[in-house]
């Protein structure tokens, strides 16, 4: 996967980003952190929250950056989006090459994606 990720990196197809993981203290969030209507209530949530705005900001939808690195680097359960898809896709195309290592699969697999929505990463 290494590969695959620098080749679409040098296509412009991902960006890098870091993933979010536990906010502060070394403590999981759980649904107590939240309120009845999905609101975060605790100092640990308010953070995190924090930061997934800051993690969706950095994408920048309407700049078509494609897909954060990281949820291709871990097999953590990532959602990558239909839009991530259709992002990297325009990329790949715009780029007008098509690297050995994304094989016959890659780009019919994200053209799926892109029209459905996306996909997970396992």
């Amino acid at each position: 996967m290494t590969g695959i990720i620098a080749a679409m990196a040098s296509l412009g197809m991902l960006f890098p980003s870091t993933p979010l993981g536990i906010p502060s203290g070394g403590r999981a969030i759980t649904l107590a952190d939240y309120d009845r209507h999905g609101h975060p209530v605790t100092e640990a949530a308010c953070q995190y929250w924090r930061r997934w705005k800051h993690l969706l900001a950095d994408h920048a939808v309407d700049q078509a950056p494609g897909i954060p690195g990281h949820k291709l680097a871990t097999n953590d359960g990532w959602h990558v989006t239909r839009t991530e898809c259709a992002q990297a896709l325009r990329a790949y195309t715009a780029a007008g090459r098509h690297p050995e290592v994304f094989g016959r699969a890659l780009v019919p697999f994200l053209r799926v994606a892109a029209r459905h929505d996306g996909f997970r990463v396992h």
